[in-house]
């Protein structure tokens, strides 16, 4: 699957992908605002699906949030990297930030224009910027937590 593959595919609201599939770029449904489920066959040796959210098959990557699922959402406790542009355009207005996560790559949260929060459970992440929407009005993190400063990505902090 290509870089973009079905972006701003607005009508787009499940997608089921096969076990035959095993090379997805990034971003494959960016933009699909309407989508609410990514369903991944369970024999697949690639990928993997939790909760209609696209991983890799060791859960260790979040390559893909369904862009018209709204509200708050934790990120499972294993994944240590949100892939480039994975919350692009979503709908969430709030994110929960497991403390393994390490990495955020490029655009991580970019068009996502609801988000109001982002908590971090763990240290500050490396950053590939821009990651996060300039709409966001606070990062969140634990006062016990390492490598915060007064900003992320230019968005103010607090413990």
């Amino acid at each position: 699957m290509d870089t973009n593959a079905f972006f701003r595919c607005t009508s787009l609201k499940t997608v089921s992908i096969p076990s035959t599939v095993t090379s997805i770029s990034v971003q494959p449904f960016a933009g699909c605002y309407s989508l609410t489920s990514i369903n991944v066959d369970a024999a697949n040796p690639k990928y993997a699906g939790v909760g209609g959210v696209l991983f890799d098959k060791a859960l260790t990557t979040l390559i893909q949030f369904p862009g018209g699922l709204a509200g708050a959402y934790t990120i499972p406790t294993g994944v240590t990297k949100i892939g480039n542009g994975s919350f692009r355009g979503s709908a969430l207005t709030q994110v929960f930030v497991p403390a393994g996560v390490a990495t955020m790559e490029w655009g991580a949260f970019i068009e996502s224009s609801n988000l109001q929060e982002i908590v971090f459970l763990g240290n500050a992440p490396t950053l590939v910027t821009p990651a996060v929407p300039s709409t966001l009005k606070r990062v969140y993190y634990l006062s016990t937590a390492s490598g915060w400063t007064a900003t992320f990505n230019g968005i103010a902090t607090s413990p």
